[in-house]
C-alpha cells in the first residue's frame, strides 16, 4: 500500500505514500496534519510561561519554580519534536502514533491549565494574571480550530486548559464573575466551533480519499489490459528497467520469456473475436497458473503476445518453467460454446545480461528474435535467445520440444 524510506520522515504529505483504504488513509491525514499542527505550538506554552515568570511580582522568589516549570514545557516541547512519524503507514502504528502524540499535547495542556490556574491565585503573580488569562484563551481556540479532526481529544484539551482557569476565578468571589462568565460563554463558543469544523474536516477527508482512490483506479487501468487483467505493455516498460537494475546490482539472473498464441488470426475469422478473446483470456489464467512464484510479472504485451518476467530465475529455470506452459497450452483445448477450440504458443526465452543488453530493450529485441525463430520453425515451441546458454545438465532441452 505504501513504500518504506530508509529514513524516518517528518511528514506524510506526500500521497505517493498514501494508503488506500479508506480507516487507513484517516488515520494517516490526521496523524500528518497533527505532526504539521504541533511543531510550534509547545513553544508558545514555554514563551506564555516566561512571560508569566518574567512579569510576575517577584521573579527571583518563584525561582526554583520558575525553572522546574520552564523544564517541564521545554521537555513537552522536546517531546512533540522528537516523536517521528512511523516508517509504515499501517492502521496499528499509526493509530499507536496517534495515541501517544495525542497524550503529549494533552499533557501540555494539562500542564497549563495547572500553572496558569497557579498564576491567577497566587498574589506573586497579579500582574501577570492578564497574561495567563489571555494565553488560556488563545491556547483553547487554537485547541479547538487546528484539533478538530478528533473532538473528544480536542475538548480535552480544551477542558484542561480553560476550566483550571475558570474555576480559579470563580473561587475568588464576586469581582471575578463578570470574567468567569465571559470566559464561560467563550468555551461554549468553542465547543460549537469544534463540532463544526470537524465535520468539515471529516467531509474534507472523505473528499480527499475519494479523490486519491479515483487516482489510484486510473493508475491501475492504466497499467492493466482490460480484457486479461494482466499488466499491460505500458507496466511491463516500467517494471523492466527496476528489475534489470536490481539483477544487475545484486549479480542475480532475470529471465524474460515471450510467448504467440499460434494461428490467431486463424482462430478469429474461424470462431470469431469473442471466441478470441474467451482464447486470449484463458491464456492468461494459464499463465497466472504456471508464473504464480513470487516476483513474476506477467503481462500482456498486445494482441496475442505475452510475456513473463522471472526475477532470480536462470536460463535452463527459465526454459522449463517456460516449456511447461507451453505443454499444458497444447492439452487443454479452451470450452467455447459447444465447441473445444485447440491452442498452442510459440515462445522466446532470454537471460538479461549487462555484457549483451546495454539497455533493457536489447533483452526484449534478442527474446523476440528467438520467438519469431520458434514460430518459423513449425510453431508449438520454445526456442532460447541467442548467446543465452543453457547448463550443460540440460543440453537435450535445447532443440524445440515435439522435434525430438
Amino acid at each position: 500500500m505504501y513504500k518504506k524510506n530508509a529514513r524516518q520522515p517528518d511528514t506524510l504529505d506526500h500521497h505517493a505514500h498514501a494508503p488506500t483504504t479508506r480507516e487507513a488513509f484517516g488515520h494517516w491525514r490526521q496523524a500528518n496534519d497533527i505532526l504539521k499542527r504541533t511543531r510550534l505550538g509547545g513553544s508558545f506554552y514555554l514563551l506564555a510561561w516566561g512571560l508569566c515568570w518574567f512579569f510576575s511580582n517577584r521573579p527571583g522568589a518563584q525561582g526554583l519554580a520558575g525553572v522546574g516549570v520552564t523544564l517541564l514545557f521545554a521537555g513537552l516541547l522536546a517531546a512533540r519534536l522528537l516523536h517521528r512519524l512511523p516508517s509504515q503507514a499501517s492502521t496499528t502504528r499509526l493509530r499507536r502514533w496517534l495515541f501517544v502524540h495525542w497524550n503529549i499535547v494533552l499533557a501540555t495542556a494539562g500542564s497549563w491549565g495547572a500553572v496558569s490556574s497557579w498564576v491567577l491565585w497566587s498574589p506573586d503573580f497579579a500582574s501577570s494574571r492578564l497574561i495567563a488569562v489571555v494565553s488560556t484563551i488563545a491556547f483553547g481556540t487554537a485547541m479547538a480550530f487546528t484539533f478538530a479532526m478528533n473532538p473528544r481529544k480536542a475538548l480535552a484539551g480544551v477542558g484542561l486548559l480553560c476550566l483550571p482557569a475558570i474555576a480559579t476565578l470563580a473561587l475568588q468571589g464576586r469581582e471575578q464573575l463578570p470574567v468567569v462568565l465571559t470566559l464561560g460563554v467563550y468555551l461554549l463558543f468553542l465547543l460549537l466551533a469544534l463540532q463544526r469544523g470537524h465535520a468539515e474536516y471529516h467531509a474534507h477527508t472523505e473528499m480527499a480519499f475519494e479523490l486519491l482512490d479515483q487516482r489510484e483506479r486510473f493508475r491501475v487501468l492504466s497499467r492493466t489490459d482490460g480484457l486479461t487483467q494482466l499488466g499491460n505493455r505500458f507496466h511491463f516498460n516500467s517494471v523492466l528497467p527496476v528489475l534489470a537494475a536490481t539483477a544487475r546490482r545484486n549479480r542475480t539472473q532475470l529471465s524474460l520469456a515471450m510467448f504467440d498464441i499460434d494461428w490467431f488470426k486463424r482462430i478469429n475469422d474461424t470462431h470469431g473475436h469473442a471466441a478470441g478473446d474467451a482464447c486470449l483470456a484463458a491464456f492468461a489464467d494459464w499463465m497466472r497458473h504456471t508464473f504464480r512464484r513470487d516476483g513474476d510479472v506477467i503481462v500482456r504485451l498486445g494482441g496475442e503476445e505475452f510475456g513473463v518476467l522471472m526475477p532470480d530465475t536462470p536460463a535452463a529455470q527459465g526454459w522449463h518453467r517456460a516449456e511447461a506452459f507451453r505443454r499444458q497450452v497444447a492439452q487443454t483445448p479452451v470450452a467455447w460454446r459447444d465447441q473445444q477450440i485447440a491452442l498452442s504458443t510459440s515462445g522466446g526465452v532470454g537471460v538479461y545480461s549487462p555484457a549483451l543488453d546495454p539497455t533493457h530493450d536489447h533483452l526484449v529485441q534478442r527474446v523476440d528474435r528467438a520467438l519469431y525463430a520458434a514460430k518459423a520453425r513449425g510453431r508449438n515451441q520454445v526456442t532460447v535467445a541467442e548467446s543465452t546458454v543453457l547448463a550443460p545438465m540440460v543440453e537435450p532441452l535445447r532443440y524445440p520440444a515435439g522435434q525430438g
